[in-house]
């Protein structure tokens, strides 16, 4: 029974990953793209300062990428681990959709 329920805790841990990556870790990357394709053009008043954050929405963007092949990579092991984080990431991304274009 301990086997089961050390299986049971992990697997709960993955979705806790999985939620977290689709909300805040899209949200990371949504603000990295934002950074690094401003919609300033060159003459405009803000463009210098926008043009400062090109390259870290440009890092911000590679970081989340490698969180996500890192977990995707992590959780092929076990195709239930994998089902589990990808299929909460999905909800997360939803959740995270639904709050930045009808709640807030």
């Amino acid at each position: 029974m301990g086997e089961r329920i050390q299986k049971t805790i992990k697997n709960i841990g993955v979705i806790m990953a999985g939620l977290l990556q689709g909300t805040l870790g899209n949200y990371f990357a949504i603000l990295g793209w934002a950074f690094a394709f401003p919609e300033t053009e060159p003459g405009m008043k803000d463009y210098e300062e926008d043009m400062f954050f090109v390259p870290f929405g440009y890092i911000m963007m590679l970081i989340w990428t490698a969180v996500m092949i890192f977990a995707i990579v992590k959780f092929r092991k076990t195709k239930m681990y994998l089902v589990s984080f990808l299929v909460s990431w999905f909800i997360g991304t939803i959740g995270l959709r639904i709050f930045v274009f009808f709640i807030h």
